[in-house]
C-alpha cells in the first residue's frame, strides 16, 4: 500500500513543475494549498484543474483531497472570495446564526473551487493573552461559547460540502509559546485541561470530520511525547471520545517537531500513535516522511474508510447571500477610547502590520477615502500631518505602543487594532483607541469610517 495514502503534502510555491514531480512520487492522498502558490484567483483555479487532472488522468485515481486553512480572519488563505471575518468578531457578536452563515459561506466558497477539507474552526480557548498564535483566531476565553459558535460553524461548512477540522486537539489556548517555533509544555490540572477541551467534545457531537492533534506536551497526561506523536492522546480520543472520524496531525514542518525528531521518527511515532492523516506542508521534508513511512505500513483498511469519509458527496447547491458577510464585517467597529478626527485636514494612515496582505487592504482604503475628498497620506513613515490613525495589533508583544506613544506628542491619534484589544492601557490617554474585530478590508474600512465621523 503507498504511503503516500495517508499523507497530507504542501507543493513547492510558483514551481508547478517540480511540483508536479513531486505529487508523481508520493501520490498523497491530500494536497494542502498554502495561498502563497498563486496571485490570483484564476491561477489558483488553474493550479486546482492541474493537480486533479494529474490525478485522474494520469494517475487514473480519484482526484486528491483539495484542503487549506481556512479560518477566516487573519488566518484565510484565500483573499480573493467571501471568507469570514474571524472567530474573535463571531465570537464577539456571539450570534450563533452569524457562525453557522460564516461557515455556509466559507464551505460554498471552498467547494465552489473544487476543495474538499478546510482545516478549521479553531476551538482553542483564549485562556493567555500573551498566546499571539491563537488570540483572535479563537472565539473567546469561555469554553462554552467556543464549543457553541464551532458547533455552528462545523455543522454550516459540512453542510455545504467541505469536511471541517476542529484543532488544535486538545487545546493550544493556555501555553505561551508557539509550536512553530518551539516545543510548548501545558503543566495545567487534568481538570484545567478537561475545562477547555470541551469545545472539542461538542465539536464531535456536531459531526466533525477530522481532529488536528497539536504539537504539545500535557505533563498531566503524557511527560514524553506531544499530542501529535502520542499514542495515550490518540487512543484518548478515539476510546474515552469515541471520535470515529479522521485524526490529523499539525504540520510536521513545525519547529516543535523538527527540531526533536528525524523524518523516521515522526513516521514511526505519528503512524503508531493512531493518525490517520500526517501532514507535512514542507515538501522535502514530507519526502522524506513519505520514505519512511513505508517501513510502518500493515493493514490500515479502518483508516482508508475514515479518509474517504472526508469527501462528501451531498451539498446544499444555494449560494448564502454573500451581502451579510459584509453587513456582519461592517458592524465590527468598537470604541474603548473615543476620538473622531477631522476628515477636512490630512489625515495619515500608519500601517503598523507585518501582514504583507495588509498594504492593498490599506491601499483600497485610502483610495475609497481620497474618491470621497479626504485628504489621506498611507506610510509607514513619519510624516507632518497633525492626525494620524495606527493600524497594527497586539502591542503588548511586539513593543509598538511606545512609538505610537512618541509620535503622538502633539497630535490628535486613533489607534485601529485588528486583534484581540487586551493592550488598551499601554497607549497614552490621550489617544483613541478602536477595535475592527478582523482585518477584513469592511472591519478596517468602517472602523475608519466611523474614526472620521462618516459611520
Amino acid at each position: 500500500m503507498d504511503s503516500g495514502r495517508f499523507m497530507q503534502i504542501g507543493i513547492y510555491p510558483n514551481d508547478i513543475e517540480k511540483s508536479k514531480s513531486l505529487l508523481r512520487k508520493i501520490k498523497p492522498v491530500s494536497v494542502i494549498i498554502m495561498g502563497n502558490e498563486f496571485s490570483n484567483l484564476e491561477e489558483l483555479k488553474l493550479l486546482i484543474k492541474t493537480i486533479n487532472d494529474l490525478y485522474t488522468k494520469e494517475f487514473k485515481i480519484k482526484e486528491p483531497l483539495l484542503a487549506v486553512d481556512q479560518e477566516g480572519g487573519n488566518v484565510a488563505r484565500l483573499r480573493e472570495i467571501n471568507y469570514s471575518p474571524g472567530n474573535y468578531l463571531l465570537g464577539k457578536f456571539d450570534n450563533p446564526k452569524f457562525t453557522y452563515y460564516a461557515g455556509m459561506a466559507t464551505g460554498y466558497e471552498l467547494k465552489k473551487l473544487g476543495f474538499h477539507w478546510n482545516l478549521a474552526p479553531v476551538l482553542d480557548v483564549m485562556n493567555n493573552s500573551d498566546n499571539y498564535i491563537v488570540m483572535e483566531r479563537s472565539f473567546g476565553d469561555n469554553p462554552a461559547k467556543v464549543a457553541l459558535h464551532g458547533y455552528n460553524f462545523i455543522q454550516g461548512l459540512q453542510k455545504y460540502g467541505v469536511s471541517a477540522t476542529s484543532k488544535h486537539f486538545p487545546g493550544h489556548g493556555s501555553v505561551m509559546e508557539d509550536s512553530h517555533v518551539t516545543l510548548p509544555v501545558d503543566k495545567r490540572s487534568w481538570d484545567s485541561i478537561l475545562n477547555t477541551m470541551y469545545p472539542f467534545i461538542k465539536s464531535i457531537e456536531a459531526g466533525v470530520k477530522s481532529i488536528m492533534m497539536t504539537h504539545i506536551v500535557f505533563r498531566s497526561f503524557d511527560t514524553d511525547y506531544p499530542v501529535s506523536l502520542s499514542k495515550k492522546w490518540h487512543t484518548f480520543l478515539r476510546e474515552d471520545l469515541n471520535f470515529k472520524g479522521v485524526i490529523i496531525s499539525d504540520s510536521m514542518d513545525m519547529k516543535a517537531i523538527r527540531n526533536n525528531y528525524n523524518p523516521e521518527e515522526i513516521a514511526k511515532l505519528s503512524f503508531a500513535a493512531g493518525a490517520d492523516v500526517i501532514e507535512c506542508v514542507d515538501p522535502d521534508l514530507a519526502l522524506d516522511i513519505y520514505e519512511s513511512l513505508k517501513k510502518d505500513l500493515s493493514d490500515n483498511s479502518s483508516r482508508l474508510r475514515r479518509i474517504e469519509n472526508l469527501y462528501i458527496e451531498n451539498a446544499s447547491k444555494i449560494r448564502p447571500p454573500p451581502e451579510v458577510m459584509e453587513w456582519i464585517s461592517s458592524r465590527a467597529p468598537t470604541w474603548f477610547k473615543e476620538l473622531k478626527l477631522d476628515p477636512n485636514s490630512i489625515i495619515q494612515i500608519f500601517n503598523l502590520s507585518p501582514s504583507k496582505y495588509m498594504i492593498p487592504i490599506l491601499e483600497r482604503i485610502a483610495n475609497d477615502l481620497k474618491s470621497i475628498g479626504v485628504n489621506v497620506i498611507l506610510s509607514q513613515e513619519e510624516q507632518t500631518p497633525s492626525q494620524i490613525i495606527f493600524v497594527g495589533k497586539n502591542l503588548h508583544i511586539n513593543g509598538n505602543y511606545k512609538k505610537i506613544n512618541e509620535l503622538c506628542k502633539g497630535k490628535r491619534c486613533v489607534y485601529l487594532s485588528t486583534g484581540v484589544p487586551v493592550d488598551t492601557g499601554l497607549l497614552n490617554e490621550e489617544i483613541g483607541y478602536i477595535n475592527s474585530g478582523g482585518d477584513k478590508y469592511e472591519n478596517i474600512k468602517a472602523s475608519i469610517y466611523s474614526i472620521i465621523d462618516f459611520y
